[in-house]
């Protein structure tokens, strides 16, 4: 089946001309879903490790053991991804425990650039993405 995105964003089945619902991204790209430092058995559609990120945290162990430590007062940013619009969340310690809960932070925009421009926000629950997003991870000094 051809997909085509039409002028208003909507993804459409070009040869029915049916409009395709896969949560605000192309058919097949898990609507912008992330996992970060697990590589097997997801959920998500991308994965992606800590250590494509920056900070003055550490990034020990890879693929599946990949762990991010954060001591007092410090922080990991992850690479700006595209997630497509809609409702987001964030699910800490989903396929291993970790030892207690970092401050979130998010940046959004309508692309890369204006997503990297945009001020930190506060993570509680759920926030509304533009279309990209940039995740930061920190602890209180």
């Amino acid at each position: 089946m051809p997909i085509i995105q039409d002028e208003s964003g909507a993804w459409i089945d070009d040869e029915s001309g049916e409009e395709i619902l896969d949560e605000g991204g192309p058919p097949g790209t898990g609507a912008g879903s992330y996992t970060w430092g697990q590589d097997t058995i997801v959920e998500e559609e991308n994965i992606q490790n800590f250590s494509d990120g920056s900070g003055t945290g550490v990034v020990t162990g890879t693929a599946d053991a990949e762990q991010l430590e954060l001591e007092a007062g410090e922080y990991w940013e992850l690479p700006t991804v595209q997630t497509y619009t809609g409702s987001k969340t964030i699910e800490l310690n989903k396929y291993g425990s970790g030892d207690g809960s970092p401050d979130i932070e998010y940046k959004t925009g309508d692309s890369e650039i204006n997503c990297d421009a945009d001020t930190w926000h506060p993570f509680s629950r759920v926030f509304d993405s533009d279309g990209w997003s940039k995740i930061k991870l920190s602890r209180a000094a």
